[in-house]
């Protein structure tokens, strides 16, 4: 009788051992319950894309990834703001998940073409921490935490790519973007779900995933916040331009951006905040701009009606 109490007692013991090894392991992840997503763009392909450059190597869906298509390190978007590529706009919208933490980014039946679409959220950790961080999506993937690449999956062959790194968070608000690839003739639908796995010392109290992109304020945001670096007006005086740059913590990136405004009322007119453009002036005798900016062809000097483009008169 004795033997068998303890047989039990020992059964027990282990029972409760694993229960409590899952219950903390369970304790130590934090799924990604939201995104903010845009509506896919269509990509042109580049005019050489079936030649091979001169290193003799095949332009590829890595290519596409690895292009940058708009300014990723001016990513700080919110729940309805417009997020533009070239001339074409989309509005970030909330995905929730659905089945097994994944987001429904796009439908397969509405893919055409070589599409690109951009998932993000925000981590906020309160103390100095190293996190694992796990991304799956049915196609093709670049990661980027704060700005900077971390990593990337390429293949399209599979039902769903994982991508994990263990990565260093400072104190504060942090954001991860997601740029996915569809490509034509793929008939899978384009989900994207992600989950943190939190190292010790720190635990998942440390850690919180959102889609706000609202921050605590301290001195870093004083002195790393955005500054006004000139401002020009148009000949008739009717806007006038606004050149912004920031500096991204911890590396000390900078980052620059223009905003036209309307004279009469000061009100901002045209953002081109994550245009990948430098040198915009107006042109003389008018209120049409030129900018100079990079394609795959090389760098190339715009001129750009803003008026016509966005359907803006001034008084």
């Amino acid at each position: 009788m004795r033997k068998l109490k303890q047989s039990l007692l020992l059964v027990l013991l282990v029972l409760m051992s694993n229960i409590f090894t899952q219950s903390v392991q369970a304790q130590d992840k934090v799924d990604v319950d939201k995104w903010l997503i845009t509506s896919p763009f269509e990509l042109k392909m580049p005019v050489f894309n079936n030649d091979h450059d001169v290193n003799g190597n095949e332009f590829t869906i890595k290519s596409l990834l690895t292009y940058k298509h708009v300014e990723r390190s001016l990513f700080w978007p919110e729940n309805g703001d417009i997020f533009q590529m070239n001339a074409k706009k989309s509005e970030w919208k909330i995905g929730e998940v659905e089945d097994e933490n994944q987001v429904k980014v796009l439908k397969s039946k509405k893919i055409k073409g070589i599409q690109v679409a951009y998932a993000t959220h925000y981590v906020e950790v309160d103390r100095w921490m190293n996190a694992k961080l796990e991304i799956s999506s049915t196609y093709a993937f670049e990661v980027m935490l704060d700005g900077k690449v971390i990593g990337k999956k390429t293949s399209l062959d599979k039902d769903l790519n994982t991508f994990s790194k263990s990565v260093e968070l400072e104190q504060g608000k942090h954001i991860v973007v997601v740029k996915m690839i569809v490509k034509e003739g793929h008939d899978k639908d384009l989900n994207i779900s992600a989950k943190y796995s939190v190292e010790e010392p720190a635990t998942t109290a440390n850690l919180i995933a959102s889609i706000s992109p609202k921050r605590r304020m301290d001195i870093s945001h004083v002195l790393d916040g955005p500054r006004v670096g000139s401002l020009v007006a148009s000949p008739d005086a009717s806007y006038y331009i606004v050149r912004f740059s920031e500096r991204y913590a911890p590396e000390g990136d900078n980052s620059s951006w223009y905003e036209i405004y309307e004279t009469g009322s000061n009100q901002m007119v045209v953002s081109l905040k994550g245009m990948d453009l430098w040198n915009l002036n107006w042109i003389p005798g008018s209120n049409k701009l030129s900018y100079i900016t990079n394609d795959l062809s090389g760098s190339k000097i715009v001129s750009f009606d803003f008026e016509k483009r966005y359907s803006i008169r001034s008084a």
